[in-house]
């Protein structure tokens, strides 16, 4: 027998108060705009640029301003920085390099959505982190994220299709009531892998052996 046991995600993700979240889009002047945010090695095997231009898209949808925060560093960022530039997208993203574990959570709590194309993950420990801060997520259906994300539950996945990928994220972001139920069954579906319930879950597992 066989039983899965997935990476707790740590207490101080459910915990982001208000105030922090109204500062932290004052910082990045995202206060009457959507903020996105995806968090991401700036290296090729996670899809970025497949992400930037399938933002460029959106922004042609859109019409509107939004911020987005690319969240990460990698060998890449330099080339993936001049490509947001030539697509035209220097205004609405921001490069942030790396951020610390202890304070990314105010980062997803803040986010009206969290973009991921990555094809390569296993478990995607950060789309339990933005489900953990209420944040929908719009990603590439690959495995790892599958597992995850329920499509149109608590977020949404499509094909490597970039006209599909800003399709999704454009209409999420013009349904508020949509993004909002999604935003509260994220929240739901992170409460599984809190680290208490994932160490209950072991302890069980222990005692099932020991049996």
């Amino acid at each position: 027998r066989i039983g899965i046991l997935p990476t707790g995600i740590e207490e101080e993700n459910f915990r982001v108060e208000e105030d922090a979240v109204t500062k932290f889009r004052e910082q990045y002047q995202a206060q009457d705009m959507p903020l996105l945010i995806t968090v991401s090695r700036m290296a090729q095997e996670k899809n970025v640029e497949f992400l930037l231009q399938s933002l460029a898209l959106f922004k042609q949808r859109w019409r509107k301003p939004f911020r987005m925060l690319m969240i990460g560093d990698g060998p890449d960022r330099e080339a993936y920085e001049q490509t947001a530039a030539e697509l035209g997208l220097a205004e609405e993203l921001c490069f942030t390099g790396k951020i610390p574990n202890q304070e990314i959570a105010p980062y997803f709590a803040a986010a009206d959505a969290f973009l991921f194309a990555s094809k390569t993950e296993t478990q995607g420990i950060v789309i339990l982190e933005a489900f953990a801060g209420k944040t929908p997520v719009v990603a590439v259906e690959a495995s790892g994220v599958k597992d995850l994300v329920k499509s149109g539950f608590n977020g949404i996945l499509t094909e490597e299709s970039r006209e599909q990928f800003a399709g999704e994220l454009d209409s999420l972001l013009k349904n508020t009531s949509i993004r909002e139920r999604m935003a509260s069954y994220a929240g739901q579906s992170a409460l599984a892998y809190r680290e208490d319930t994932v160490a209950l879950q072991a302890v069980h597992y222990y005692n099932s052996v020991i049996n």
